[in-house]
């Protein structure tokens, strides 16, 4: 697996000593931005299962382009409520109370309409300013995944998660009482679901999609890590998938 901790938005790439420093015990604030983004426009930390601890995904937004890096001009994610979620949008400056957001895909969008693609379980939101830079801060305690974008190869994993959204997301848009039960799940619950049902799936038979062997052990492991210590969002996980599978 590579470092958990990856800088992007700078070409060329910044060599693994040459990157911002990790702060993996300490963890992140948004009022890290000025130090850690100088020179780049996003830093993510991935999370579980690459290694213990939460995910960050630090994200700059400035008034003018630097021209040296990929610049965020614009922030798409789904922000968390009672009911069903809703788009929302950060532009310059980021002016948002410390608040929750909800499972699903984050868009990093630049000037030029270049856009970097990540998924996420849901968890916490805040943001900063100092002087010329304003910052977002994505933090779950389940994983942040890389699906695409400028001069990123993806996560192995986010594939399989985005096609389980697309699943949560149309039982969610069928059945307007499993939605409010899905928006009151923390981001363990919906992880924990989203790792039953991809072990399912993979073990379904001849005609399932295959995996590497690493890759399953990595699934397995994460699952029963979820059952020992946060035994209520690994059940209520499981429940999910059966009610899912309840939906066709």
């Amino acid at each position: 697996m590579t470092d958990s901790l990856t800088a992007f938005g700078k070409e060329p790439r910044q060599a693994p000593g040459d990157r911002p420093p990790a702060r993996r015990r300490a963890g992140l604030a948004s009022t890290d931005a000025p130090e850690l983004l100088t020179n780049v426009g996003y830093l993510l930390v991935r999370g579980s299962p690459f290694e213990r601890g939460p995910a960050y995904l630090l994200v700059a937004i400035r008034p003018r382009p630097t021209r040296a890096h990929f610049d965020p001009e614009r922030i798409e994610y789904w922000s968390a409520g009672p009911g069903a979620a809703q788009e929302a949008t950060l532009e310059w400056p980021i002016v948002v109370a410390p608040s929750t957001y909800s499972w699903g895909t984050i868009k990093i969008i630049d000037r030029v309409a270049a856009v970097n693609r990540f998924v996420s379980f849901g968890g916490s939101l805040s943001s900063a300013r100092d002087g010329a830079l304003s910052a977002a801060l994505f933090r779950s305690d389940a994983p942040i995944l890389a699906v695409s974008g400028r001069g990123e190869a993806g996560d192995p994993l986010a594939a399989s998660v985005v096609g389980f959204f697309a699943r949560l997301a149309a039982a969610c848009g069928a059945d307007s009482t499993l939605a409010r039960d899905v928006s009151a799940m923390d981001p363990l619950t919906i992880y924990a679901a989203y790792l039953v049902r991809a072990l399912e799936l993979y073990a379904s038979g001849p005609a399932a999609p295959t995996a590497p062997s690493r890759l399953l052990a990595l699934l397995r492991s994460e699952l029963c890590l979820l059952g020992r210590d946060s035994s209520t969002s690994a059940s209520t996980g499981d429940w999910l998938v059966r009610r899912l599978e309840r939906a066709g």
